[in-house]
């Protein structure tokens, strides 16, 4: 595949970048959102109740579960059990973390393009930090990855209670990295206003917008009105810190 200019090249060149922040999901790994109605039905299948009611009560409890005040996927399951007036077993309960778990190991699965590149940043003697927007299990399976060692800060939302754009959240991951915001490059698929969030700090914030992922993510409003850089392939990543 063959490299395009880079587009909107509005960053400064007189600052020495000392650390890379990606988002996760979309940017690094596989898109969260393709086969996620399919995942909620077989949940609810699990769990003996309506996939309609299961998919409208997971939905309502989203952030709860996003900033950790649901702490697991099995307590979120007995929580939309009760709402919806069920008293599943723990086997079913179970079997629907399962399927869950299941779902978001397959969408953990890296890009090609992101070990070449996690591996030139190391080589580039750059710190490595991954942010991102993610229920209770994320963590978890995100450390079985092969992406995961390269990375020497993360901030998962239902780790720290903080979602993007909130500007404690970047300085949180800013502060375990050793650097300043305006010392980082943030690279991110625009979920959340999360290139607004890292701009609004002084970093230089890139979109990454992946052709496979189009239409895929009804939360990356930025994809199309974003005005800074614009890349479409993760390894023009790279071009920003000759």
């Amino acid at each position: 595949m063959s490299w395009r200019p880079l587009q909107n090249p509005g960053y400064n060149l007189r600052v020495r970048h000392e650390a890379v922040i990606f988002d996760l999901f979309g940017t690094l790994v596989q898109s969260f959102w393709e086969g996620h109605e399919d995942c909620l039905s077989d949940m609810a299948s699990a769990l003996g109740v309506s996939p309609e009611d299961f998919a409208r009560a997971w939905s309502e409890t989203c952030g709860e579960r996003l900033v950790g005040t649901i702490p697991t996927v099995a307590d979120n399951l007995r929580i939309i059990a009760k709402a919806l007036g069920v008293n599943p077993d723990e086997g079913r309960i179970k079997d629907a973390v399962e399927i869950r778990e299941g779902f978001v190991r397959g969408r953990l699965t890296p890009r090609p393009e992101s070990p070449f590149v996690l591996k030139e940043l190391r080589a580039r003697e750059l710190s490595l930090g991954l942010m991102s927007d993610c229920s209770p299990e994320v963590p978890r399976l995100w450390e079985e990855t092969s992406l995961s060692g390269f990375f020497d800060a993360t901030a998962f939302s239902s780790i720290i209670g903080l979602r993007k754009p909130n500007p404690l959240m970047y300085e949180a991951l800013c502060d375990a990295l050793g650097v300043r915001p305006e010392q980082c490059l943030y690279v991110g698929d625009g979920g959340n206003n999360e290139l607004q969030g890292a701009a609004a700090l002084g970093m230089t914030a890139i979109l990454v917008h992946h052709s496979d992922n189009e239409n895929l993510d009804p939360y990356t409003t930025e994809a199309k009105t974003w005005q800074g850089p614009r890349i479409e392939d993760l390894r023009e990543v790279l071009r920003f810190l000759e």
